[in-house]
């Protein structure tokens, strides 16, 4: 149980400012060649992220709300140290936090109509279904009131409808952002009289405390009232179900009240409630936490959801997907001694030496191709030193936490740059990396869901590669498929054969397309191209198809496209093409 009485002030770590008073005076050498050493060390510590209102170059206000002077109304309220979330009865200038009764009003319940894709028979849709889940209403830097809910709540939607607690009237909501990798997504209502009286949560900083008690609210399913639990924060650990920081909370969240806040117990925001995926998910659960939630409004402002102030778009026609800030650049750990002698570093660092990790490899695609190298040790990033183990010590928490240092670069706004502090032949040197998302590969990511696509030809089912064909791909050809892709490559795929009289023989032939015609398959829409002009031309004879695996289908040109029409009645395929405007 935390306390209520005053926030606490801690110091900073000792060598905090010793470690930025080094780095910042050392040669940026992603601008220029190596120099010498310099500088010293720190045993942990960094600043917080910014918020939305700072990346806009304007300091971030804390925002609390003022009951005794105007009901709802935000106010600011003097800055204090973000790495401390205790308990606390005022803002310092003796103006009350909202109560938790009062907080608890900023919940809606979200009501959700989705249709998922039929990847088996991709020109079909999937069955209408129906979900409800949890969200609550916040006060953004910017001065947007918007709504936050689970990515997942709104995948593949055709509505959304919101209603607050206590209220009969269901509105309708517009998807505006969503972070599949971080399990966010904001709503907005267009409507003002769906705003009008209801609290809007204000976003503060850090992490709670271990043991600390917290309160979940939602609308789990079974009825239609708001329902408040208990729990008890376990640990804070990088990882759940998003794979990102997160916070573990006993017991788990029910079904229906993930999405919904969670609350110290004098009403401070702490995070979602987010369900857990493992078997035993009813006994513990998940709060995405303040710094993820920082971390994607930042970069939603960055791809252009909001501005720093005034409206935001109002003319999204469809929801923009938010990423996030990662690196591929594989490390490995130096916590032997004789490594580490080999490469200059302490052999059994002391507090405040250099730990450090290896770079062993920089893929291309990276962001910091041609800046990290190889046999590089990095030592620390945006003044978070790193541990020989490969872990930084953050001090959003009151309790010390370790986490693995790709932790400091998800953080990072997208647009921003990276400063690494690196050893490279024996001189320290400072390189800036910029914060850019994921780079597409060959294989779409699962999130957003893809559309599916098609190409039929006598009854042979061609599509584009998805994470959901990923077990078609033959073994030789895994690690290939993660490669990024030229301009406009795909990998094509035979999914299945619709069984006609043409294609007898080739019902249980599936697999990666080779070549078409004895020409290199590009992609779907080259293949097509390639049929339309075999039909034009009207004077190839037979159509080839050879998969990477070594399997040759022949089919007759002229049957081809006798059947086609029949074959596509029978199985309700709109058209030869899903990429073709009009059916053929």
């Amino acid at each position: 149980m935390v306390s209520s009485g005053a926030p606490v002030k801690r110091a900073p770590p000792k060598r905090t400012a010793e470690l930025r008073a080094s780095t910042s005076q050392l040669p940026d050498i992603s601008q220029m060649s190596v120099v010498g050493m310099g500088g010293g060390t720190r045993s942990g510590g960094g600043a917080r992220p910014p918020s939305l209102a700072s990346a806009a170059g304007r300091p971030a206000p804390k925002l609390y709300l003022n009951f005794a002077a105007c009901g709802a109304a935000l106010t600011d309220s003097p800055s204090h140290d973000s790495s401390e979330m205790r308990a606390h009865s005022s803002d310092g200038g003796g103006r009350p936090l909202m109560p938790v009764t009062q907080a608890f009003q900023a919940c809606v319940k979200v009501y959700c109509t989705s249709v998922a894709p039929c990847y088996a028979l991709p020109w079909i849709r999937g069955e209408e279904s129906h979900s409800t889940s949890s969200g609550f209403a916040v006060a953004l830097p910017s001065g947007h009131h918007r709504l936050l809910v689970q990515a997942q709540v709104v995948e593949n939607c055709t509505r959304v409808q919101v209603r607050r607690d206590g209220h009969a009237q269901k509105y309708v909501a517009r998807v505006e952002c969503v972070g599949h990798d971080c399990h966010l997504a904001v709503l907005n209502v267009d409507d003002d009289q769906f705003w009008r009286g209801m609290p809007a949560l204000p976003l503060p900083v850090g992490l709670p405390q271990t043991m600390s008690e917290v309160l979940a609210a939602g609308f789990p399913a079974g009825g239609d009232e708001l329902s408040t639990s208990r729990g008890v924060v376990n640990r804070i650990l990088l990882g759940g179900p998003s794979r990102d920081l997160c916070v573990q909370i006993n017991p788990g969240v029910q079904a229906g009240q993930a999405g919904g806040p969670v609350f110290l117990t004098n009403g401070q925001l702490v995070g979602m409630a987010c369900c857990g995926r493992e078997q035993n998910a009813h006994l513990s659960g998940y709060i995405i936490p303040m710094p993820v939630i920082h971390t994607f409004l930042q970069n939603a402002q960055v791809q252009g959801v909001y501005t720093p102030a005034g409206p935001s778009s109002a003319a999204l026609a469809r929801p923009i997907f938010v990423s996030k800030c990662v690196d591929s650049y594989r490390v490995q750990p130096i916590e032997n001694v004789e490594l580490r002698l080999q490469l200059g570093l302490p052999g059994r660092p002391a507090e405040g030496e250099d730990g450090g990790v290896l770079i062993t490899r920089v893929p291309k695609d990276s962001p910091s191709y041609g800046l990290l190298h190889e046999k590089d040790v990095l030592l620390a990033i945006d003044g978070h030193q790193i541990a020989s183990d490969g872990t930084v010590l953050l001090h959003d928490s009151i309790d010390p936490l370790r986490v693995n240092l790709r932790h400091i670069v998800q953080r990072a706004t997208l647009g921003s740059t990276l400063k690494y502090l690196v050893l490279r032949e024996s001189k320290k040197a400072v390189v800036s990396v910029p914060a850019q998302p994921r780079l597409p590969r060959l294989l779409p990511a699962r999130h957003p869901t893809p559309t599916p696509q098609w190409l039929v030809l006598g009854g042979l089912v061609f599509v584009p590669l998805l994470p959901e064909y990923e077990a078609i791909v033959p073994k030789s050809k895994l690690a290939a498929i993660h490669e990024p892709p030229q301009d406009g490559e795909q990998v094509v795929l035979l999914l299945r054969v619709l069984q006609a009289e043409i294609n007898i023989g080739y019902e249980d032939i599936c697999g990666m397309m080779e070549t078409f015609n004895g020409e290199k398959v590009i992609s779907l829409a080259h293949m097509n191209d390639c049929v339309k002009k075999l039909r034009q031309q009207n004077d190839h004879p037979q159509l080839e198809f050879v998969l990477v695996t070594g399997e040759l289908l022949v089919l007759d040109a002229e049957i081809c496209w006798a059947t086609e029409e029949e074959i596509f009645s029978v199985h309700a395929i709109p058209r030869r093409c899903s990429l073709d405007a009009d059916d053929l």
